[in-house]
């Protein structure tokens, strides 16, 4: 949905955000995301990878007793372009055989990219930053929370130094990035486009973020990214936190249950499995007696 809100520069867009939930609630979503993927032509790469037609990725992985579902920004320009997004993120939160899937975003990257010269924009805010005049709503910013990387700009011959001002604490619950992103394409991906800073800014979900801030990122964007570096547009609605989570209560896992679950999501047995199978009919007799061989050579 586009805003239009601000002239020489982008909407709001998430360019990348990380689902969490139970891992009991990972067939349902995996299951919703198969059904999903054939209509927008992704391919399943491996056991947890979908590609999209730009080579975007969702991939997903178990950590504990959790399962994380990262979707990147090229995946997300894809699915915008296609004006699937909303039914994209339905495959997180409910499924026919489980109505209600417990689940959270844990983190999420919200992006504007201005258009405008991006070398002298990135100085004065390293400069703001020293000064502790740089703030997230009403908490400033230590001097010691903003680094930059800096290198002569590449693109013209001003001799100016450009790159990345980092604006934040690595484990706030917020944390901001202005950057050169001309300088950056031209870098790795040796491409010219027009002059654009861009502005980065990562949420967690202690901040309440959800869905819904996915799928309509403005009011959290300019709730918290600094005003003295990006004005807010009139217009913008006030940000509300309306984060869906769940708790877990922690228990220990017996050994035998731990081996059923990290055999289960191993792509590595996997691949056992199918050479076993591709060896002949005693295949996996083979796979067995090397197993218990290894086992036997082991000093448990």
């Amino acid at each position: 949905m586009s805003t239009n809100l601000a002239p020489g520069r982008s909407d709001v867009f998430c360019d990348k955000f990380t689902v969490t939930t139970p891992h009991d609630n990972e067939m349902f979503i995996v299951d919703n995301l198969e059904g999903f993927m054939q209509g927008f032509h992704a391919e399943r790469t491996n056991d947890s990878c979908f590609r999209s037609p730009s080579n975007g990725s969702l991939t997903w992985a178990r950590k504990g007793s959790i399962t994380w579902f990262t979707t990147s920004g090229a995946f997300l320009t894809d699915l915008r372009a296609s004006r699937m997004l909303e039914d994209y993120l339905c495959c997180f939160a409910s499924h026919n055989d489980n109505p209600v899937i417990d689940h959270a975003v844990s983190r999420m990257d919200v992006t504007v990219d201005e258009y405008t010269y991006a070398p002298t924009r990135v100085n004065a805010a390293y400069k703001l930053g020293l000064a502790s005049s740089i703030q997230f709503t009403r908490k400033h910013v230590k001097p010691s929370h903003i680094t930059k990387i800096f290198g002569v700009c590449q693109y013209d011959d001003s001799g100016l130094d450009t790159g990345t001002v980092y604006m934040g604490a690595q484990a706030a619950t917020f944390k901001a990035k202005m950057y050169d992103k001309r300088q950056q394409v031209l870098v790795t991906k040796g491409l010219t486009i027009q002059d654009t800073t861009r502005h980065e800014a990562t949420a967690t979900r202690a901040m309440g973020i959800s869905l819904h801030d996915v799928s309509r990122p403005t009011p959290l964007f300019y709730h918290c990214y600094p005003e003295i570096l990006l004005s807010r547009p009139s217009g913008v609605s006030g940000y509300k936190p309306s984060g869906y989570g769940y708790s877990m209560e922690r228990r220990a896992k017996l050994p035998a249950a731990a081996l059923k679950d990290r055999i289960k999501g191993s792509l590595e047995v996997g691949t056992l499995l199918r050479l076993a199978k591709s060896s002949g009919p005693h295949g996996i007799d083979l796979l067995h007696s090397l197993l218990q061989a290894r086992y036997e050579l082991e000093d448990y």
